[in-house]
């Protein structure tokens, strides 16, 4: 139940990021970027993983 809800919360932090670039069209400095990064690999990594 944990890493369920850890990954969900990555899943939607993502998914925040992801939206907010393409349809408000947020910035995205670099160090914004690297620190997505990390996020999207810790929410992929039990996936790939099992």
């Amino acid at each position: 139940m944990g890493t369920a809800c850890a990954v969900w919360s990555g899943v939607g932090g993502v998914g925040a990021f992801i939206v907010g670039a393409i349809f408000f069209a947020d910035s995205m400095p670099q160090m914004l970027r690297l620190g997505v990064l990390p996020i999207a690999c810790g929410v992929a990594a039990p996936r790939v993983s099992s």
